[in-house]
């Protein structure tokens, strides 16, 4: 039951990061900078504790790892699986899976797994320019 639960606790970080990640870009592809952005989602109920803590680290590009990204898209991968197994359809943690698993590829695996967030805004390699 413990790694249910876990699990069960994971789908919710990791769908909810990427939600706000693309709400970042979906904000800075229509002019509103990050930060700006930030400060109208930061004060509404929909942002959990959780959020509103990686929120700001995100806007700061503060992506120093307390739950790295890869380890993130593993339990993702395991979330998928267990569904299957105990017959449970889970396919926003499919997606987001598959996210995670890009950005990883493109280098981010070790950073904090926020920095999905930085990803959809640059879908790029985490050294490139």
């Amino acid at each position: 039951m413990g790694c249910a639960v876990k699990l069960a606790v994971n789908l919710i970080l990791g769908v909810s990061i990427q939600a706000l990640g693309e709400a970042f870009a979906l904000g800075a592809r229509a002019g509103i900078p990050p930060a700006r952005l930030w400060e109208i989602l930061s004060d509404l109920a929909v942002i959990s504790p959780s959020l509103r803590n990686k929120g700001g680290k995100i806007v700061q590009g503060d992506f120093a790892p307390s739950f790295a990204l890869r380890l993130m898209e593993k339990d993702l991968g395991l979330i998928v699986e267990f569904g299957r197994q105990v017959g449970a359809s889970t396919p926003l943690a499919a997606v987001a899976q598959q996210t995670f698993l890009a950005a990883r590829e493109h280098g981010w695996a070790e950073a904090d797994y926020s920095a999905i967030a930085a990803w959809l805004l640059d879908q790029r390699p985490l050294n490139a320019g």
